[in-house]
């Protein structure tokens, strides 16, 4: 057994905190101690203590780093100080040691709440060299103390809301861990000038950012609310006129978290200048579902699978099993999961979905609660020249994941589909309608929970239009756009993730979640967007060049088939589908032949399985 020396140290100090403030009970209530009131105090005080150390743990006060104490750990310390005193009141009056006041275990709790909850302050302050410099400047007034120790680089804070004051006191208290040095608060509202926040100052509005960066010799300017697109765009500007990095905090972070930790901020983006409105899921159900839990998710290095494993890991689960194929993509992941400081144990696996005997041994190995199948072939262009492989891993490598989700018992599975299976006119969404129709119908036959999502283009993906558009204008243009009536769904990477996990706790087995994606967009109107936000004028400093479809494209994506029985749900942006009537045995029988199939002759094996799906039979039963 190991024994943990931090909580050694805690318990201990805890103990001599606790005894000093039941002998300063004594002496604040009787002024001197006799010896009848010494003796009293020696028969009583190892109980006492005893007592409280063992609440104290109950209540959980020996488990955070006392460097992130706050408000909420000061009410749990008062509450378990209550219990306590209470307790050990009970326990001295059942003993026949109590020749002394009752009074004694008020003033004693007191003492407890004001020394315990002190020391633990002080112990944040001495680690966090910001909060320190802030709280000597509030004792001594501005001038008189600058703590020329702390490094970092020196950064302006735009918001002085909520979710301001949560980014900065997460960053004053993470000590050398944060490479920010926060000097001052931007806000729009009126009536905030001359106030502070945990001894920082508000310093001006976003229309004085420009002298603002100069006149602080800023660093790094990070908007941690969502003031607004105008707002947004201005703040941006002012940093790209002074050559200033800019960086958000994500609106879709939860302020139940209480934290907002560095390497969860981002660079200003195309997204938060279409500022869609702002996802909000049910954070302490999902975590509930995810922590404790062994987990495991396919194309893990993927941008979906990538963002779902580092959203799972929030959540503490038991273990995290991450598979993919490729292996440059996987060794950044391990690269990012690491930087995150999760205490989570995670395995990386080389693996393709289409080597079932890998895969199941992963399954033995690992036996996951739940399994995330987001690896796919999903080039649309690439895949109508490769058929076959589209096929293979697409289709057989989903049946390869569903069938041993079902073989080891998996609690719940979820598998990432898309827009293109609706309607599709391309080889990588008839592949995708194939693995729904495939999950609908093992849900028939098995006690894991088979879900499929479904959901258009995530901005900036691998492979998806942002990232080119992004390379084009560093090129100098133009931008190449397939046709001017082009629309598509677009969300971020992030607001999909949580919505996919939100949709596990809503949908039942067979259902087929569908994500409300807003309004479809333009590409012409988004690259016209960021040719704007690289400080261009587009059609004249960068071009716009039409290039006519691709193979496999359509003009306009759809969500949903028009026959498809639908269902709101408890969440506004989750749609529910109801399964239709599936036979998994025909179904699998059928794999088994295009399987076959397309290793010898991958166009008809793509005929056949679209003249499949689109059959009137195979419409009504959703095969």
């Amino acid at each position: 057994m190991t024994i943990n020396r931090n909580k050694i140290i805690v318990v201990a100090m805890d103990a001599l905190l606790l005894a000093a403030s039941y002998l300063l009970a004594f002496l604040f209530r009787y002024e001197s101690l006799t010896p009848a009131l010494y003796e009293s105090f020696v028969m009583t005080v190892w109980f006492v203590v005893l007592v409280k150390v063992s609440i104290f743990s109950l209540a959980g006060l020996h488990k955070g780093p006392w460097r992130f104490t706050g408000i909420l750990d000061l009410v749990n310390l008062a509450r378990a100080t209550t219990v306590g005193s209470l307790v050990a009141l009970g326990i001295a009056a059942f003993m026949q040691e109590m020749d002394f006041s009752r009074t004694v275990f008020v003033l004693d709790g007191v003492n407890t709440v004001i020394l315990v909850g002190l020391f633990r302050v002080s112990i944040r302050i001495v680690y966090s060299g910001q909060l320190r410099q802030g709280v000597l400047r509030k004792l001594l007034g501005d001038g008189w103390w600058e703590d020329e120790d702390i490094n970092g680089k020196r950064t302006l804070i735009y918001g002085a809301d909520e979710r301001g004051e949560i980014l900065l006191r997460s960053l004053l208290s993470a000590q050398e861990s944060t490479p920010y040095r926060v000097v001052g608060i931007v806000d729009d509202e009126p009536g905030r000038q001359g106030t502070a926040i945990h001894g920082i100052r508000h310093v001006g509005t976003s229309h004085q950012l420009e002298a603002l960066i100069e006149d602080l010799a800023v660093s790094e300017v990070i908007i941690a609310n969502d003031p607004g697109k105008e707002t947004v765009q201005r703040v941006f500007n002012a940093c790209k006129e002074r050559k200033v990095p800019c960086r958000v905090v994500p609106p879709y972070l939860d302020l139940v978290h209480q934290r907002i930790g560095a390497g969860q901020l981002r660079k200003i983006d195309i997204d938060d200048l279409l500022r869609r409105d702002t996802v909000k899921i049910d954070y302490s159900r999902v975590e509930e579902m995810l922590r404790g839990k062994r987990i495991m998710v396919t194309g893990a290095a993927g941008s979906i699978g990538r963002q779902l494993c580092l959203q799972i890991l929030e959540s503490q689960p038991a273990e995290l099993v991450c598979i993919d194929i490729g292996e440059n993509p996987l060794h950044y992941l391990q690269m990012d999961i690491q930087q995150g400081g999760f205490i989570t144990p995670v395995f990386y696996c080389c693996v393709s979905v289409m080597d079932r005997r890998k895969t199941a041994s992963l399954f033995e190995k690992h036996k996951p609660h739940l399994v995330f199948h987001a690896a796919a072939h999903k080039h649309v262009p690439m895949m109508e020249m490769n058929i076959d492989s589209a096929i293979l891993n697409n289709v057989g490598g989903t049946r390869n994941v569903v069938d041993l989700a079902d073989e080891y018992g998996v609690q719940t599975f979820v598998f990432i589909s898309t827009d293109k299976a609706v309607r599709s006119t391309n080889v990588m969404g008839w592949t995708k309608r194939m693995g729904e129709v495939y999950v609908q119908s093992r849900a028939t036959m098995s006690r894991t929970k088979y879900l499929s999502v479904r959901f258009g283009n995530v901005l900036g993906s691998n492979g998806s239009v942002v990232p080119m558009f992004k390379a084009q204008i560093e090129a100098g243009g133009p931008l190449t756009v397939t046709h001017p009536e082009t629309t598509r769904y677009f969300m971020t990477i992030p607001e999909a993730v949580l919505l996919i996990l939100q949709s596990v706790l809503l949908g039942g087995s067979g259902n087929t979640m569908i994500l409300d994606m807003g309004q479809p967009v333009k590409i012409v109107d988004l690259a016209e967007e960021m040719i704007r936000l690289a400080g261009y004028a587009p059609g004249k400093e960068i071009e716009i060049k039409f290039t006519g479809l691709r193979p496999g494209e359509k003009l306009h994506e759809e969500l949903m088939y028009g026959d498809e029985e639908r269902q709101a749900t408890s969440h506004q942006k989750i749609t529910l589908i109801r399964p239709r009537v599936c036979d998994e045995k025909d179904i699998g029988r059928f794999i088994d032949g295009l399987l076959r199939l397309a290793e010898t002759d991958p166009l008809a094996a793509y005929e056949t399985m679209k003249r499949r799906l689109t059959s009137t039979a195979g419409v009504k039963a959703g095969v």
